[in-house]
């Protein structure tokens, strides 16, 4: 019982992994691609840290305003697969405080912008290597399953 409930787990929470992915990144990155672009001014630069595997790593965060429908928002999104929000240092070179920039908005969600769409490569491979580890961990535990299944009827 308690095999095929861990086998069945681990099915499950491999398959999270690309839907993660999927969800965060790579869906509303490639939707991105096709929404409005509006002006907008880059309004501050504050340093921030991430959350990396050894720890953490200081970061920036690029804030900007822009105005939709008569109304002033702030967001501070630049790519989708950035980690935490937060960009690399160099970002800063490209993003001066006081520039005037495009940023893509999700006209159903004004809230929603980012200044580079799109997907980036990293999320992508990612995803796919994602999907690999879920399709070989799904057809083990299918296996170690169907496996049980037969010991089962042999012993009864």
């Amino acid at each position: 019982m308690f095999l095929r409930l861990f086998y069945s787990a681990s099915s499950i929470l491999f398959w999270l992994i690309p839907e993660g992915i999927w969800i965060n990144e790579i869906r509303p990155g490639q939707q991105s691609l096709y929404w409005l672009k509006i002006p907008a001014v880059v309004i501050s630069h504050q340093d921030m840290k991430v959350v990396v595997a050894r720890g953490s790593a200081p970061a920036l965060r690029i804030l900007y305003d822009y105005v939709y429908l008569d109304k002033h928002y702030e967001n501070d999104l630049v790519r989708f697969s950035a980690p935490d929000r937060g960009v690399k240092f160099e970002y800063g070179l490209a993003y001066p405080v006081g520039k005037s920039v495009w940023v893509y908005i999700n006209p159903n969600q004004p809230t929603q912008t980012v200044l580079e769409p799109g997907v980036q490569e990293i999320s992508l491979d990612f995803f796919w290597l994602g999907t690999l580890l879920a399709l070989i961990v799904s057809g083990l535990s299918i296996k170690e399953l169907s496996g049980l299944n037969r010991l089962r009827r042999l012993n009864f």
